[in-house]
């Protein structure tokens, strides 16, 4: 028979507000005021490991926890601001703790024999490397000082060649991580800097951006041995 219309009302009633309301697992929020920005991260690739999922036009849901979040962010050249749950500024600090040395304090660490597998380009490379491991740092000047605080995973000698680099239009050969989140190495000259990105500045050619931000540059070395030609 026919249901008491009470019961009826209540019945329509209860399916019409059902899935109004939705909640959903995350472990962490990405959001931005830049939906284009956030359309690219939700089809980048080097974000994959975060399982990203819209649930509004500017708001994607992360299957990885905040620090991971952030850290895979940052890895493919993104400069994400971290919160805490209240949607204050997260402050983040190093850790407190050192790994045990048996050197003496003000030691610097002693060069490593170099694997044998590498190709000529990069046994160049890690040589340059072992060989800065192995002397203490040089002072920094003012504008070295400035990049460093840009691209805090240079050391102060990458500094000294890149704030070089840009006074006088030499070329540098360079490491970092590209926008895409692949590793990139390259030969450039002529830089100047725009915001947290560098361009090439060639003297009878157009500007042209680099694929990378300063903060995921990783490596500057001088490229005495290159003549850079305009284009």
């Amino acid at each position: 028979g026919d249901l008491p219309q009470p019961l009826e009302h209540l019945i329509h009633d209860v399916g019409r507000r059902y899935g109004l309301i939705r909640a959903a697992p995350a472990a962490s929020v990405v959001y931005s005021d830049d939906e284009t920005l956030i359309t690219e991260l939700l089809h980048h690739r080097g974000l994959s490991a975060m399982q990203l999922r819209r649930i509004a036009p500017t708001v994607l849901l992360s299957a990885e926890p905040l620090d991971r979040t952030v850290w895979l962010l940052r890895r493919t050249g993104y400069a994400p601001a971290a919160e805490t749950e209240t949607g204050s500024a997260l402050v983040e600090r190093p850790a407190e703790y050192r790994a045990e040395t048996s050197e003496r304090p003000g030691a610097w660490p002693v060069a490593l024999p170099m694997p044998e597998d590498l190709s000529e380009d990069w046994r160049g490379w890690a040589a340059e490397l072992l060989d800065r491991a192995s002397r203490p740092p040089p002072p920094l000047s003012a504008k070295a000082a400035r990049l460093h605080e840009a691209a805090p995973l240079l050391g102060p000698e990458d500094c000294l060649v890149l704030a070089e680099a840009l006074d006088r239009g030499s070329a540098v050969r360079v490491a970092a991580t590209a926008y895409n989140g692949e590793p990139l190495t390259s030969t450039v000259a002529h830089l100047a800097m725009a915001g947290d990105s560098l361009y090439m500045r060639p003297p009878n050619g157009r500007p042209a951006l680099l694929p990378f931000r300063l903060e995921t540059l990783w490596l500057v070395l001088p490229a005495d041995d290159w003549t850079a030609q305009p284009r």
